[in-house]
């Protein structure tokens, strides 16, 4: 087990105060490490209460412990913390096998606690009946808590049992009831956490109430109005249903007005809420969506005959909570949901084909299903979806061209294809599709000069055509569209000082100049603009400090601050920002410790800490960091295999363990670190052969191979490598010829080939020439960085120039 203190590691570094001490032992990371018992509980249930199932694992693992309970030592050395993570969800049952299966029982030996999520269809299931055998065998049967749905326990008719024949007399397992003449939602849930967490039920009930007086009195009260007139107009509907056809007209009637407040909360509010990073909010109006579906599928004949209504509120319902699963980390329950609604969609189109707001939210589907499958590394099947998505949107401009929706639509599909494809190397056609969506977003603002989002998407068009520009080394053309996007965020950011999304777009402007002038080599002037983009986040923080979007703004420009300074040598001032880079990662993982991009940058602030390590040649602390990023990035690779992004992030890391074990002088451990490394990295250029990224990463590794080698001795092997990477990098350039990083790294392969010839053999002095004219061509182009003008003078030196 690994515990690493960071403020302890960094005291032999700099004079450095960091707020939150770091110790894997006792962070969000230790549970996935702890012996015996990793697992809080284990929650079993039938496929058929699949929903029931994702409510009851969610609301355990976000839960707040109250303060009075927190730092309790449990039975088995556990800490009860800020959250009660990790819940293992039992997510469908088994088939193919009479047997549970491996997985399954290991999680069930694994967990302190089993919760059976008891109804008339858990009564039937003989894998629920199963996991609870195997369970009591492992002598923890008093360990079993029950949770009531529906049904009664030990009943006289076999139809209304809700006890899984294993849980029935004399078992008398602890059990929280659901039911409405039972505990109710609330009470049952808290019963169930009293009995895992080990505390008292009235003391854990009374701080409940206490804390959702508090939470209802400070924002609760929109969502509150909200939800209350929905359920009025609701019940009155329902109510009337039975009793006359006047009333009955009228109960339509107010159905109707319920179902438009439900469309609201399903996409209006769900929308204004998602930009400001307000989770909570967002799930609680979807459980009340939820709720009213689920009250709507107990009415006669409801499973019939679905009505035109419902199935785009369900639609819209699943969309909604793909985009809650994405955000909260859980990209592949993200796509199932997305698959939910497109199913919905999809029926919609087939039965009215030519309805142009059917065929437009059939668009939106496919569009947040691309951007689940573009996060989980699937970039084909992302191109797919955008694709299908233009062409949808495509059409519905040729029949109303003067629709500035459908315009707008257009240019987010041009824009999320042309992100696609900036992510597979695909620049040309990156470049192409940016450009016609700059085009489209220029003709909306002049069609409507008024309309503030127009600008916005052009602010972000703008931005995204540079970077483009950058990485093809148009460096004019690049600064041209950051200036031009600066214009746009300065004008409104005046005009609507109070609008934080303005000064979001002010933020992101200037980190991108500083972008700019990084790859130019212009060190002050990077630190100036990231320096203004930090000012600015700070603000939005202070203003909305419970904004996680906001929080990762800031963590970003300290990562990037932390650095520069690095680069400077001035170890201190990075040890500063990665150490605050830090402490918001730490903060943004308790706040939502399954978010997979919070946990990256969790592994990236580890990572950014081993490297400061290196820089002080403190070999052993550097490679406990680097260690710490690497289980994180494991743990995410293991959740989703499929994922490049995670591949990659492991590529890196073992890359950095190699490099410590290489500068401590074991190099037996750096070629097993950089094999491994290799393997991956080969795997994704195999995946994606013109990925320019996936590339550069095995042209890197090529070199490192080739310096454990000649460390070694062993001149062929390390020529075999060189060159392998020499003849990548070589491609790279044709590829990008203005690209800084594939020129540099032609550079530094020349330079090594040159070194493991004979000392003032004509082959090396060839290398030599080779290295000294791609040197003056960077140095030309304006892309030589000021720190490689050293390897300049030496090789003019060499070649006797």
């Amino acid at each position: 087990m690994l515990y690493l203190n960071v403020n302890t590691l960094l005291q032999g570094w700099y004079p450095i105060v960091l707020v939150v001490e770091v110790s894997l032992r006792d962070g969000w990371m230790d549970k996935y490490k702890q012996q015996g018992n990793p697992y809080f509980a284990f929650v079993s249930y039938s496929s058929k209460d699949k929903a029931w199932g994702r409510w009851l694992h969610r609301r355990l693992e976000n839960y707040p412990i109250p303060a009075l309970f927190r730092g309790q030592e449990l039975e088995e050395g556990l800490v009860l913390e800020k959250k009660m993570r990790p819940v293992f969800r039992d997510r469908e049952e088994l088939s193919g096998s009479s047997d549970l299966g491996e997985a399954i029982h290991q999680a069930l030996v694994a967990s302190r606690f089993l919760i059976i999520l008891c109804s008339k269809n858990s009564a039937k299931s003989k894998w629920v009946n199963q996991e609870i055998e195997d369970f009591q065998a492992q002598g923890k049967g008093d360990r079993i808590l029950a949770l009531i749905l529906n049904g009664e326990p030990n009943a006289e008719h076999p139809d209304e049992e809700c006890f899984p024949p294993a849980l029935r007399y004399p078992a008398e397992p602890l059990a929280g009831d659901l039911r409405k003449d039972g505990d109710g939602k609330s009470r049952g849930f808290l019963k169930i956490l009293a009995g895992v967490a080990q505390v008292g039920f009235d003391d854990l009930y009374r701080r409940h109430e206490r804390a959702m007086a508090k939470k209802r009195m400070a924002w609760a009260l929109f969502a509150f109005v909200l939800v209350a007139t929905f359920a009025s107009l609701y019940i009155y509907a329902v109510d009337q249903k039975n009793i006359a056809v006047r009333q009955r007209i009228l109960a339509d009637k107010r159905r109707d007005q319920a179902e438009e407040l439900v469309d609201f909360m399903t996409y209006s509010l769900h929308e204004k809420l998602k930009p400001i990073g307000r989770l909570d909010l967002m799930e609680e109006v979807q459980a009340a969506v939820e709720g009213y579906h689920a009250e709507r599928a107990k009415e006669p004949g409801y499973g019939e005959a679905v009505s035109e209504t419902q199935q785009i509120l369900l639609s819209g319902s699943s969309m909604n909570q793909g985009d809650l699963s994405r955000m909260t980390g859980g990209a592949v329950e993200g796509r199932g949901d997305y698959l939910e609604a497109l199913r919905y969609d999809r029926l919609l189109v087939q039965e009215d084909p030519y309805n142009a707001n059917h065929q437009y939210n059939l668009s939106v589907t496919l569009e947040r299903l691309g951007d689940a499958l573009k996060e989980s590394g699937d970039l084909i099947g992302a191109e797919k979806h955008f694709k299908d998505c233009l062409e949808i949107r495509t059409g519905l401009l040729e029949v109303n061209a003067a629709n500035t929706r459908w315009l707008h639509s257009q240019t987010v599909s041009q824009e999320q294809l042309s992100l696609c494809m900036k992510e597979k190397g695909s620049l040309k056609h990156a470049i192409q599709y940016t450009r016609d969506c700059l085009a489209g977003r220029n003709q909306l603002v002049l069609l409507e000069p008024d309309h503030l989002d127009w600008w916005q998407s052009l602010c972000f068009s703008h931005n995204n055509l540079a970077d483009l520009m950058m990485l093809t080394g148009s460096m004019d053309e690049a600064e041209q569209n950051y200036r031009a996007a600066m214009k746009i965020a300065e004008r409104f950011s005046k005009e609507f000082p109070a609008d934080m999304l303005w000064q979001k777009n002010l933020s992101i402007c200037h980190e991108r100049l500083g972008d700019l002038m990084l790859g130019q080599g212009d060190l002050i002037g990077a630190r100036k603009q990231f320096g203004i983009s930090l000012q600015i986040d700070e603000m939005l923080v202070e203003t909305e400090p419970l904004n996680s979007n906001w929080q990762r703004g800031l963590f970003l420009m300290h990562t990037k601050l932390g650095g520069i300074s690095k680069s400077e040598g001035k170890l201190e001032e990075a040890g500063k920002d990665f150490g605050c880079a830090l402490d918001i990662a730490l903060l943004l993982m308790e706040r939502g410790g399954d978010n997979v991009v919070w946990q990256r940058d969790l592994a990236v602030a580890f990572s950014m800490l081993g490297d400061l390590a290196m820089e002080n040649k403190e070999y052993g602390e550097a490679k406990e960091l680097y260690l710490g990023s690497y289980e994180i990035r494991e743990g995410l690779a293991a959740k989703d295999p499929s994922n490049s992004i995670w591949k990659r992030g492991l590529v890196i890391t073992l890359t950095r363990m190699g490099i410590v074990q290489k500068e401590a002088g074991d190099l037996s451990g750096a070629t097993r670190y950089y094999m491994e490394a290799f393997e991956m990295a080969t795997e994704l250029v195999e995946s994606e052969p013109k990925n320019v990224v996936w590339m550069c990463d095995l042209a890197v590794l090529h070199g490192k191979l080739g310096d454990v080698a000649k460390k070694k001795g062993d001149l062929p092997d390390a020529e075999r490598h060189y060159l392998s990477g020499e003849k990548i990098y070589r491609e790279l350039a044709g590829i990008n010829p203005g690209n800084a990083v594939g020129q540099r790294g032609l550079f530094v392969a020349y330079m090594n080939l040159a070194t493991v010839k004979p000392w003032g053999s004509a082959e090396s002095l060839s290398w030599w020439r080779k290295t000294y004219g791609q040197l003056a061509g960077m140095k030309e182009q304006g892309i030589l960085l000021p720190t490689d003008e050293k390897f300049l003078d030496y090789a003019k030196e060499k070649v006797g120039l």
